[in-house]
C-alpha cells in the first residue's frame, strides 16, 4: 500500500468559501445548505443503512457483532 501524503484538511469556512465563489452565491446560503446536506446524510444513514452523493461519496453503516472478551490464564 503506498504511503499517505500529509496534507491539511479543508475546513467548513474554507469549503463553504469556495462554493459561495464557484457558485456566486453568498457564503451563508452555501452553510445552510452544507447544514441542510449533513441532517438529510444524517438521518438517511440512520434509516437506510447507507447514503450515497453520486460522483462524490457512498456512506454504509455496518453491524458488527461485539467480540467475546479473552480468557486471562
Amino acid at each position: 500500500m503506498a504511503p499517505m501524503m500529509k496534507s491539511t484538511v479543508m475546513t467548513k469556512s474554507a469549503l463553504t468559501a469556495a462554493l459561495a465563489e464557484a457558485c456566486e452565491v453568498k457564503r451563508g446560503v452555501i452553510g445552510t445548505a452544507l447544514s441542510t446536506l449533513a441532517s438529510i446524510a444524517s438521518t438517511e444513514a440512520k434509516k437506510n443503512g447507507k447514503f450515497v452523493i453520486p460522483g462524490v461519496v457512498m456512506i454504509k453503516t455496518r453491524q458488527k457483532k461485539a467480540t467475546k472478551a479473552g480468557k486471562r490464564e
